[in-house]
């Protein structure tokens, strides 16, 4: 079970539950948005790749589950599912979730993958982002129900 638990921690899965250790079968949730290169709802992306080899390595089944996001997330948090992929490293994750830590903080080294995301704007707008807030917005950000940038 420990080297079971410590290949999937590998593979950034959100959350692992004692069921699945049972079962020799995984269900680990993935967003019903593409996230590539990681996760897409009808086909695979890396993330699912690396998830398929390490759970054929061990042997066992695996089926992804398409979800909403907050939808995946209350199903595992509920036991549910076994799992999700990529989920993101904040402060209310790592209160529900077993991720792979470090020092409190996710484990570069164990995750399957870094997203960065940047804010654009057109050459001729005074919009400015630092980093933490805008100025001189005068338009909404749109952003992606149940998807939050990593916190600091």
């Amino acid at each position: 079970m420990r080297q079971w638990l410590l290949r999937l921690w590998l593979l950034g899965l959100g959350a692992v539950t004692p069921l699945a250790a049972q079962a020799d079968r995984l269900r680990i949730c993935v967003s019903d948005h593409a996230y590539p290169p990681l996760t897409f709802p009808h086909r695979d992306g890396q993330a699912q790749y690396l998830i398929r080899r390490a759970v054929g390595e061990v042997g066992w089944q695996l089926e992804f589950v398409v979800l909403p996001w907050r939808r995946c997330l209350k199903a595992v948090t509920q036991g549910d599912l076994d799992g999700a992929a990529t989920v993101a490293d904040t402060a209310e994750n790592r209160s529900k979730l077993a991720m792979p830590l470090r020092r409190g903080m996710a484990h570069a080294a164990r995750s399957v993958g870094e997203v960065v995301a940047v804010v654009i704007r057109r050459r001729d707008s005074q919009t400015e982002w630092n980093g933490k807030v805008f100025s001189a917005l005068r338009t909404p950000v749109i952003h992606e129900a149940g998807i939050s940038r990593r916190s600091n």
